[in-house]
């Protein structure tokens, strides 16, 4: 059986609040799973920018609608030679999901990332790797 380590943490009352608020709508009733879960879920999404040599996975784009998105159509010619396939998506009138599948060096991967942060239509990007 695995070993069970204890921590403490401490945190502002209204992130308790709305951890409690979304245990509870998912309905978990341990908080100590819950909290392993959101462990878990940090170490998937931040694993990927300590890592070097090749690496695989999927990143996903969401963006508001302007005219600066079209950067996008470069970032897949810019790195073609990491991305596998391209998906994107109209969500509503002003937002849009779009998806790279990539494999390839890191350093490549952590460039591309780098370059579609610093657009202003972007609103959050996500890093999945499929293995380290």
């Amino acid at each position: 059986m695995e070993r069970i380590k204890r921590i403490s943490v401490s945190i502002p009352e209204m992130l308790f609040k709305e951890f409690e608020n979304v245990r509870e709508i998912v309905g978990e009733k341990k908080r100590s799973r819950a909290v392993a879960e959101a462990l878990y879920e940090y170490i998937s999404v931040n694993r990927w920018t300590k890592l070097g040599g090749e690496i695989s996975g999927v990143m996903i784009i969401c963006c508001r609608r302007d005219k600066e998105m079209d950067f996008l159509f470069d970032i897949e010619n810019l790195f073609a030679d990491i991305i596998k396939s391209s998906f994107y998506a109209k969500v509503d009138s002003l937002n849009y999901i779009w998806m790279f599948v990539f494999s390839g060096h890191s350093e490549r991967v952590k460039r591309m990332a780098k370059e579609i942060g610093k657009r202003k239509c972007i609103k959050s990007v996500r890093i999945f790797t499929i293995h380290a």
